[in-house]
């Protein structure tokens, strides 16, 4: 398969478990960088960690759903990550 995903960066949400694992790691394969999203950190850390030991590039950010932050919590304008902006 060649998806031309090389230089190119994904996000995958639910990247910890799954269909997400499995999706997240044939865009690695395919040549992105990939952040994988996850609300458990010892499973999306893993995930990192496999894709990495496979020769991909990956990056974990952890964290839960906004429906879960409350009505009153604002939210912040997002940080740059150091993997740039999503493609």
């Amino acid at each position: 398969m060649n998806l031309q995903l090389v230089g190119k960066r994904a996000l995958v949400t639910g990247a910890s478990a799954g269909i997400g694992v499995a999706i997240a790691e044939v865009l690695a394969r395919e040549g992105a960088r990939v952040l994988v999203h996850g609300r458990d950190t010892v499973r999306t850390d893993a995930v990192v960690g496999r894709i990495v030991s496979a020769g991909g590039q990956a990056m974990p950010i952890t964290g839960t759903s906004l429906r879960t932050m409350g009505r009153r919590q604002s939210i912040r304008k997002p940080r740059r990550l150091s993997a740039g902006s999503i493609s």
